[in-house]
């Protein structure tokens, strides 16, 4: 994978993961117990498989909104909203969001973290190195901004940049767990996998949450792939798919796997998976790392000599999901 498998749970951390920047002064009970259902909910979308996030995405923003009824003064709610509608794909909705933010105090680190987020969710990769540039330059320590330039980096391809980011990172959050999983994906994307294989493991062995196990066994998976170990990713994608069956990278692999080991009819079932998965996603939620996996699925079925066309891989280019240099990128083993 370009980055590592869906980077919500260490998006969801940078902008309010466990009530992190949302919690202020409670005023009642009552105020209090939607900020920690927020704070929750927040968690609970990076820690979800796929279809379960769009879900949990309108119940954050449900949540959201009925503590600024009761509330109006918890400005930092606007985030948490926005973050919500990011997920969801709304991202006007996000974006008039960290408006009514902007407008309503002054601006602080969360405000650039989620921002930054926010312009990750949309596509917009630029505005989101913009962004975590402003929180670099208010803040040289920020770890967030340092991940969050990373993320983006990784996902027009500028992979050493990327890398010097995540090791700045590294220095100010030693061993942390989003960072660990993000230099592995920088690490596959220069195709240094030995490296990605040594925080891969790091990783596993740190007893990671259930969304940063999920990008291990990704990346790991593709890591053996790369490196002629089939059989090795085919455990790993087969543990994964335990855990979330509709995981696109988990579906993807195997099909790598098996039309590397020769086993067609098999490789062109899980390709074929990878595709309805991702027909089944609403299009505006769909990622950068949604279209890589299908259209590695789509080159699949085509080196297995089906006739299928290129039209997702058309599709992602000509609105700008992807870089074009993708076609060069490594995308089947």
């Amino acid at each position: 994978m370009v980055a590592p498998q869906w980077v919500k749970d260490g998006l969801a951390r940078l902008v309010g993961g466990s009530g992190e920047h949302v919690i202020e002064s409670p005023i009642n009970y009552s105020t209090d117990l939607l900020l920690t259902q927020i704070g929750n909910q927040v968690d609970t979308i990076g820690r979800s498989p796929r279809r379960l996030q769009i879900v949990h995405a309108g119940a954050l923003i449900a949540l959201c909104n009925a503590l600024l009824q009761t509330n109006p003064e918890t400005r930092k709610v606007y985030l948490a909203r926005a973050y919500g509608h990011g997920i969801e794909g709304d991202h006007a909705d996000a974006f008039f969001d960290l408006d009514l933010y902007r407008k309503s105090g002054p601006l602080d680190g969360p405000y650039y973290n989620t921002q930054s987020a926010i312009f990750y969710l949309s596509g917009d990769y630029t505005g989101a190195i913009k962004s975590a540039n402003t929180l670099i330059g208010r803040n040289p320590d920020s770890a967030n901004g340092y991940l969050l330039r990373a993320i983006a980096l990784n996902a027009l391809l500028k992979f050493v940049d990327a890398m010097g980011d995540v090791e700045e990172a590294l220095k100010l959050w030693p061993m942390d767990h989003f960072a660990l999983s993000v230099r592995s994906g920088t690490h596959i994307g220069l195709g240094q996998f030995d490296k990605a294989l040594h925080d891969l493991e790091a990783l596993m062995r740190d007893k990671p949450t259930f969304a940063q196990a999920r990008v291990a066994y990704d990346n790991r998976a593709h890591v053996m792939n790369a490196t002629g170990k089939m059989n090795a990713a085919i455990r790993l994608s087969e543990s994964l798919l335990v855990l979330d069956p509709e995981n696109l990278g988990a579906n993807v692999n195997l099909g790598e796997s098996y039309r590397l080991i020769q086993y067609s009819h098999t490789a062109q079932n899980y390709y074929q998976r990878v595709l309805q998965f991702f027909h089944n996603l609403p299009e505006k939620t769909r990622q950068q790392e949604d279209y890589i996996n299908a259209i590695t699925a789509e080159r699949g079925l085509r080196l297995l000599g089906k006739r299928i066309s290129s039209y997702i891989e058309d599709a992602a280019i000509r609105k700008g999901i992807i870089p074009v240099e993708i076609t060069s990128f490594k995308l089947n083993a």
